[in-house]
């Protein structure tokens, strides 16, 4: 962020992608309102000069920082929707993984099938976008989370899942009850803010804690 070039002063387009990886930095960091600000500079240069595939990212990830902080974000989200679609456009939206999974889920099956009929496209972006959610399940999702929040009990049970081992496995192998390892896994999915052990191990492989 030292080196990213500083759209508060002199506002050069030819640093765009700069700018747009600058804008998923501030998301990442929770920094919503500088995230949107930095957005709406490079939607008026997308729509003056007609840079559609800039347009349709910006639209998306001021999407997902309205998401965020509780605005109304449906409107952007489903205007990416509808002009990745008309172009048969995928890695714009899927490329965004685990962010833009969050807003299909809360927009529902059924606004989607009204706004996008091509039920072949459609079908391609949810299961493009799922794979790269499992892929980086932490991705522009703020975090807080450092190794010593876990305790040795906690690491060595997600070194076990890892492993693929069972409850009661990690139960007889730690020389604790099931209910102990149960309790110390629900904490592990809260702390690394994920729902099921696949994507535990990965969350916790990306954050380095594996």
């Amino acid at each position: 962020m030292k080196l990213a070039p500083d759209e508060n002063k002199d506002f050069c387009i030819l640093e765009r992608y700069q700018y747009l990886t600058k804008a998923r930095c501030y998301l990442s960091m929770g920094e919503f309102g500088k995230a949107l600000a930095l957005l709406e500079k490079l939607r008026y240069y997308a729509e003056r000069y007609h840079r559609t595939y800039i347009h349709m990212e910006v639209k998306l990830l001021g999407a997902m920082a309205k998401y965020a902080v509780g605005g109304e974000w449906r409107e952007d989200f489903l205007a990416a929707l509808r002009e990745a679609c008309s172009y048969r456009f995928l890695r714009v939206i899927s490329e965004e993984g685990a962010a833009a999974q969050r807003l299909f889920e809360a927009i529902g099956k059924g606004a989607l099938e009204r706004e996008l009929p091509d039920k072949e496209w459609r079908a391609r972006i949810l299961e493009d976008t799922g794979k790269m959610a499992v892929r980086y399940p932490l991705y522009l999702k703020r975090q807080l989370i450092k190794t010593p929040d876990f305790c040795d009990t906690a690491l060595a049970i997600l070194r076990l899942q890892a492993e693929g081992k069972s409850v009661t496995c990690i139960a007889r192998e730690l020389s604790m009850k099931e209910s102990t390892v149960k309790y110390h896994t629900r904490e592990n999915y809260r702390k690394l803010g994920v729902s099921g052990k696949a994507d535990a191990v990965l969350a916790a492989r990306e954050l380095g804690i594996l």
